[in-house]
């Protein structure tokens, strides 16, 4: 599950329970997908989101940019969508 979070989260008393239950059902198959604008100076969050991976658009291989889920903004380490879905844990570094 991808847990789409914005400017207006904070604001929300049900985003919180809604990822600590889907949390428990998917088994830590949950990332943070900010929605930044484009004026963003990148995603910071609420506290508690920093337990869970991240969604972030990085350079791929072969040049394209695609998202990827990585353990966190400063750790270099990615893993393709398909692998976080089916459930893969280990991280390839970049």
């Amino acid at each position: 599950m991808f847990f789409a979070t914005s400017e207006s989260s904070p604001n929300s008393k049900w985003m919180p329970w809604e990822l600590g239950y889907f949390d428990g059902l998917r088994h830590g198959r949950v990332a943070v997908l900010p929605l930044l604008g484009p004026q963003s100076s990148g995603f910071r969050g609420q506290e508690y989101l920093g337990l869970y991976p991240v969604v972030e658009r990085l350079q791929a291989k072969d040049g394209s940019h695609r998202p990827f889920v990585t353990p966190g903004p400063t750790i270099r380490k990615y893993l393709d969508l398909a692998s976080f879905k089916a459930g893969i844990s280990a991280y390839n570094t970049y």
